[in-house]
């Protein structure tokens, strides 16, 4: 587990180097640069449970970063040491993740993976005045907390309506059969997303499905020999995989549209055939051609042994952004108005810049699953 250290939220952060003359011998000395400062990050994710998948890619992306970062820490004068906590994917366990962290004092957190876990966690960390931020929390909503609330992810409310407008002229889409998790807070944001999407293509969404309170298997029977263009899937993969299988075992052939928890190839390796042809939008793809993107993920590989994903990407990016800020940290600038002046930061989704509203702004990308692998529509 790496050491937590802390780190002065108000301090010069650039290491100095200074020349003494001693005047008694007429010599010189040149006194070792200082220790580098030190960001004390605390780490909330879902590392076991059914969002491994995402947290397990996030921290791969925090690691990176921060080792990385710790690599060249004489030259900036500021290193990144984080504590990890494995919240399960439970509300409780994560509420007391932050509680711990809170209580030690981190500069600044990361976390949680999910954005149904986020609201008592971020609100725990805006009363202690601790600057959090929201690797993959992409539900509406999730800044409203506080001015200590960051938010790295592109909202569901962003992403997902201009997916559709991208893939609506492609499927001729005027109806289509959306299937949600009621009991999920980020099905549900992403739900509310495809609604207002549809909308916006002025296309209508012939029949909703419930997958908490409502069985798939029937619900599809129902659908037989009505005429839609298209089904638009929210859950998490846990459950958006087998509601793949099932709309191709009952025969249906419409392209299907997902929402962000499609942004892992787990989807594809669960749900096989089922996940060929259907369409995501996201942060970031790792075919992008930016010059820092392309270095991330060709470190990526060689740390891990594969390519990185858009949650392994946001977790790099939320490091950099907190590094960033702490470089810029000054008597009268703050860790938490250094992240919020953040602007044009070159990070592997582009140049990103913190919107008034505490959210990252940089351009989304449309892909589709074509033999497993995410690939950017042209």
């Amino acid at each position: 587990m790496p050491l937590l250290l802390r780190f002065p939220r108000v301090a010069p952060w650039r290491a100095l180097l200074a020349t003494v003359l001693l005047s008694a011998c007429g010599a010189t000395e040149t006194v070792a640069p200082a220790a580098p400062r030190v960001l004390t990050l605390g780490v909330v994710q879902s590392l076991t449970g059914p969002a491994g998948v995402y947290g397990k890619s996030i921290l791969e992306g925090i690691e990176l970063a921060t080792r990385r970062i710790n690599a060249g820490a004489a030259a900036s004068g500021v290193k990144v040491a984080y504590t990890v906590i494995d919240d399960g994917g439970a509300t409780a366990a994560s509420k007391a993740a932050f509680a711990d962290l809170v209580a030690r004092k981190v500069d600044a957190l990361i976390g949680p993976t999910l954005s149904s876990l986020a609201p008592e966690g971020h609100a725990l960390a805006q009363s202690a005045g601790i600057p959090v931020l929201g690797a993959t929390t992409t539900a509406v909503g999730i800044t409203d907390v506080g001015p200590f609330v960051f938010r790295i992810a592109l909202a569901e409310n962003v992403v997902v309506p201009g997916t559709l407008a991208r893939v609506a002229p492609l499927l001729a889409l005027k109806r289509a059969v959306l299937i949600l998790d009621g009991s999920d807070a980020f099905s549900r944001s992403s739900a509310d997303a495809m609604r207002v999407g549809i909308a916006q293509q002025s296309a209508t969404i012939l029949r909703e499905i419930d997958v908490a309170t409502q069985d798939l298997a029937t619900e599809l029977a129902r659908l037989q020999g009505q005429s839609f263009e298209a089904f638009l899937v929210t859950p998490l993969v846990e459950k958006s995989a087998p509601a793949l299988v099932a709309i191709r075992a009952a025969r249906f052939q419409q392209p299907i549209v997902g929402g962000n928890s499609f942004n892992t190839l787990d989807l594809a390796r669960i749900a096989g055939i089922a996940a060929e042809g259907a369409y995501v939008g996201a942060a970031w793809n790792p075919g992008s051609t930016l010059p820092t993107s392309v270095a991330f993920t060709t470190a990526f590989q060689a740390a891990y042994g594969h390519a990185p994903d858009q949650f392994a990407a946001q977790g790099y990016a939320s490091v950099l952004v907190a590094y960033d800020a702490a470089t810029r940290t000054t008597a009268t600038l703050t860790l938490r108005d250094a992240i919020a002046a953040t602007r044009d930061l070159d990070t592997p989704l582009g140049l990103l810049s913190i919107s008034a509203r505490r959210e990252a702004v940089h351009g989304p990308v449309v892909q589709q699953y074509r033999g497993g692998q995410l690939v950017v529509l042209p």
